[in-house]
């Protein structure tokens, strides 16, 4: 009785029309009704327990066994004569290997052909009179469109993912691509979802990723792989969290970390940099963004290794090629993220635990035209120059003005800053000797007058209350 009641009480109950195959009831009667009626009476029914039992059967089964038991039907409807048995297994198994597979829409015909050593056209002419037999409702598909309504819930997805969290409604050996296929040569109209081609920018290249999406929603797997691709580009790295605000900001979806991550790690290269703070990269890791063209500027001038801190306050410094933009503003990410960005990229080799150094040479055409002059100027005084001497340089050789050049040593992320108008480069050593005539030639580069007296009544020994050379310089 209870049996009856649950079958009764199932919501696909009323998909079945009077000539299912596999449970046939006359014309005009309500199956949910009648079995409503029956689990009142004290004694229900053989007929009515048998028809629950068939219910309650099919509504437990697999998408794999579902299409299996529709094979056993058609051919039953199908095929009569003495040798019916043996086609009938044939026939079944045909159609259930053309149907049910673990990638893919279903094996080809050619597979099938070489597989069961007939012609192609045979297996076609096969599984199209089996699909005849069960199109036209003739064949209810409980199980085929559960998988389809948590597939429409569970995306976008991809494939791999939705496969993994359907294995128990899908079955053995079948995969939420062969499903819709099959719903569709049935001849389904309703079909929730379906699979979207994603393009995929791979540094230069188009990869293409195939997710499981609802019908007539929002592309949103493209949209995700769009915005994190313009951050890789530009800072070699993205965040879920970023990537999740933009999307309920820009397209008013809100997905959760797990849907995000599961179509992030489709993308070839997928490497995660923080676990806890969402971030990671994909593709080329950033190997070609301004980020990276900084850091190769950086190495291509340190005669040693460099620290991460010292990396991050050179590329915060420089302003110029970070976007600001309110559509592709982009920020820095955080130094345990940069330190696990620059471990991933091969040409970089990581000396104890925060310490980089270039594995071969980094050529200086990576350096401006006016940072190499600048380069140039500060080694020939022994890794340390005037803010004036670079000036008179660059101003000679480039006719540039006073302006450009405090501009340049201030955002290039080669250039350090040890004192006022005092500059050296990145990566390399500065010895006293030198750093005591570069002072000694600032302060002869300012005023002639006097240096006036501070209160305690010694002049300022490096000139500092004086005016002279540019204090931007």
């Amino acid at each position: 009785m209870a049996d009856i009641e649950r079958a009764a009480a199932l919501p696909w109950l009323n998909a079945i029309k009077p000539d299912d195959l596999r449970l046939p009831f006359p014309v005009g009667v309500d199956l949910a009704a009648w079995l409503r009626s029956e689990a009142r009476c004290a004694q229900p029914s053989q007929e009515a327990c048998r028809t629950a039992a068939v219910i309650l059967r099919a509504d437990d089964r697999t998408f794999a066994q579902e299409v299996a038991d529709a094979a056993v039907a058609a051919a039953d409807a199908r095929i009569a004569g003495k040798s019916r048995k043996g086609k009938v297994q044939q026939w079944v198994e045909m159609f259930v290997k053309r149907y049910v597979a673990p990638d893919g829409p279903g094996r080809s015909v050619s597979q099938l052909a070489e597989m069961f050593q007939v012609s192609g056209e045979r297996i076609r002419q096969v599984c199209e009179r089996m699909l005849q037999e069960l199109r036209g409702d003739r064949f209810t598909l409980p199980a085929t469109m559960r998988v389809l309504e948590l597939a429409q819930r569970a995306g976008p997805c991809t494939i791999s993912e939705l496969n993994a969290q359907l294995r128990p409604h899908l079955g053995d050996g079948a995969g939420i691509e062969a499903a819709i296929h099959f719903a569709r040569e049935m001849g389904l109209t309703e079909i929730p979802v379906e699979v979207v081609s994603t393009p995929v920018r791979v540094g230069s290249d188009i990869v293409r990723i195939a997710t499981v999406q609802p019908v007539g929603g929002t592309p949103w797997s493209e949209a995700i792989f769009r915005l994190a691709q313009h951050d890789v580009s530009f800072i070699g790295c993205t965040s879920v969290l970023r990537l999740a605000g933009r999307l309920a900001l820009e397209h008013g979806v809100a997905l959760s970390r797990q849907r995000l991550l599961s179509l992030m790690q489709a993308a070839p290269g997928f490497t995660m940099l923080d676990e806890a703070g969402g971030w990671f990269t994909y593709g080329d890791r950033g190997r070609g963004s301004p980020l990276a063209t900084r850091v190769r500027k950086i190495m291509a001038v340190a005669r040693e290794s460099v620290r991460v801190d010292e990396i991050a306050a050179a590329l915060i410094t420089d302003d110029h090629w970070m976007p600001r933009d309110k559509e592709h503003e982009c920020s820095m990410p955080a130094m345990n993220v940069l330190h696990a960005l620059l471990r991933s990229w091969d040409w970089l080799e990581q000396r104890g635990y925060n310490r980089f150094v270039a594995r071969e040479a980094v050529p200086l055409d990576v350096l401006s035209e006016s940072e190499r002059l600048a380069v140039q100027v500060i080694q020939a005084g022994g890794g340390i120059a005037t803010s004036g001497r670079i000036n008179d340089t660059l101003a000679a050789k480039l006719h540039v003005g006073v302006e450009w050049v405090s501009g340049m040593l201030n955002s290039s992320p080669i250039f350090v800053r040890f004192e006022q108008a005092l500059y050296g480069v990145i990566g390399q050593r500065v010895s006293e000797t030198a750093l005591a005539a570069a002072r000694q030639e600032r302060r002869g580069r300012r005023s002639p007058q006097v240096p006036t007296a501070p209160a305690g009544g010694q002049p300022d020994p490096d000139g500092e209350g004086a005016t002279g050379e540019e204090d931007g310089l």
